[in-house]
């Protein structure tokens, strides 16, 4: 982990709140990998918040954490798994994920097209 790069972030959010997708696409294509690990962990984030709502979900869970403020102290009932749970998911994930990685990883090392940078 590097230090956090308070310019990138700044100039990130601009592009977001401009509302313009070819600007901002533009910039995180130019910026992103010199920004470090930490832009990424945006993506990362995102996938494992929406991973968490499809899981509770379909295990009939409260889902009012995933979109609101609720303070700790006042969590409605039937939130979150057991820690098991949590490895079993995280196991059967990375299982299922590796495979896939593998192949992607070789496309990229063949292939150079423009739109694999998107993925």
């Amino acid at each position: 982990m590097g230090a956090i790069d308070e310019a990138f972030d700044q100039r990130c959010i601009a592009a977001f709140n401009d509302g313009r997708e070819k600007p901002l696409v533009e910039f995180l294509e130019a910026e992103m990998d010199a920004a470090g690990n930490g832009s990424h962990e945006c993506r990362n984030w995102i996938v494992a918040h929406g991973a968490g709502y499809v899981l509770a979900i379909a295990a009939d869970r409260n889902t009012a954490i995933f979109f609101s403020d609720v303070p700790p102290s006042t969590l409605p009932p039937k939130i979150g798994f057991d820690l098991w749970v949590v490895y079993v998911c995280w196991i059967v994930g990375v299982l299922l994920l590796y495979p896939v990685c593998r192949w992607y990883a070789g496309v990229k090392a063949r292939r150079r097209d423009w739109w694999l940078s998107y993925l």
